[in-house]
């Protein structure tokens, strides 16, 4: 019993080392992009702890999404009739569903009745292909929430997937509004070191990002200008489009922060306007 425990417990510490790595890293590598004196104040080391803490608890229950799971309503649908619409909700490079769990429950607890996360499939593919499995999983919540449209919250690479579902594939006929949260739009130079065939498609000025256009429907960009991964941070924004700004909030952070979630939930509760539904110049513009 005693081994299992050490074991766990240098398993948690090697995790934890990872994670802080990684934060400081990429951290390191935005202040070297900006040309900024580096200057240990409160702010921040309060960023680079929640970022570090904020990461290593996505990767640790990343295991819990690994399994797809048919959508299933709340049983606690809000009163007023706020939060009418489904939820589906997208994940980014290397994630699962499950990145999503406190963003879920924030939105389940406030009325949303639908609330869905879903897997990018198959494995290591281009976002055109995670697109059409994206169109399949829309219809599919449609059906068994009796509806016409959704709502889509995606983070990072998500936002392109589902960029292409609406642009390519009819999505805009199913989609009511899109919020998406540190998607790399112009593409990131982080993406470099990426592994997967999906990563190329994040690279800055890419085949996929030249070939895709703001969508004509109601869109925001939640952003940070201290995003870790989305290298410049600037290139989370779609041009012409909405955008929130939320500083002092990492890449991963947007998944467990409370600002993001309070900005999440104002975006789908407002009515789309006639504005709104105006189409943009190509995402990878300057």
């Amino acid at each position: 019993m005693i081994t299992v425990l050490r074991l766990l417990l240098a398993l948690a510490t090697v995790h934890l080392l990872a994670c802080l790595v990684f934060a400081v890293g990429t951290g390191a590598f935005l202040v070297l992009l900006r040309g900024q004196p580096l200057r240990l104040d409160r702010r921040l080391v309060a960023w680079l702890a929640r970022e570090w803490l904020g990461t290593a608890v996505l990767i640790a229950i990343r295991p819990l999404g690994l399994l797809d799971l048919p959508p299933r309503p709340s049983a606690h649908p809000s009163a007023d009739g706020g939060g009418a619409v489904p939820v589906l909700l997208v994940p980014g490079y290397t994630m699962t569903r499950s990145c999503f769990t406190f963003l879920a429950l924030y939105l389940r607890r406030r009325g949303w009745r639908w609330v869905w996360g879903i897997n990018n499939r198959p494995h290591s593919q281009p976002v055109p292909v995670f697109a059409h499995h994206l169109a399949e999983r829309v219809e599919e919540l449609c059906r068994v929430a009796a509806c016409e449209r959704v709502d889509i919250v995606a983070h990072s690479m998500g936002g392109l997937v589902t960029a292409w579902y609406v642009q390519h594939l009819g999505g805009a006929r199913r989609v009511r509004r899109v919020v998406t949260l540190g998607t790399p739009w112009a593409g990131s130079m982080i993406a470099v070191f990426g592994l997967r065939r999906e990563a190329r498609d994040l690279l800055p000025d890419s085949e996929l990002q030249r070939a895709l256009a703001r969508p004509a429907l109601p869109w925001t960009s939640v952003w940070s200008p201290h995003d870790n991964v989305v290298l410049p941070p600037e290139r989370a924004l779609v041009p012409g489009a909405d955008s929130v700004e939320l500083p002092w909030v990492g890449h991963n952070s947007l998944l467990v922060s409370a600002r993001a979630f309070r900005e999440v939930a104002a975006l789908l509760r407002r009515e789309p306007s006639q504005g709104d539904r105006a189409a943009g110049p190509p995402l990878s513009a300057p």
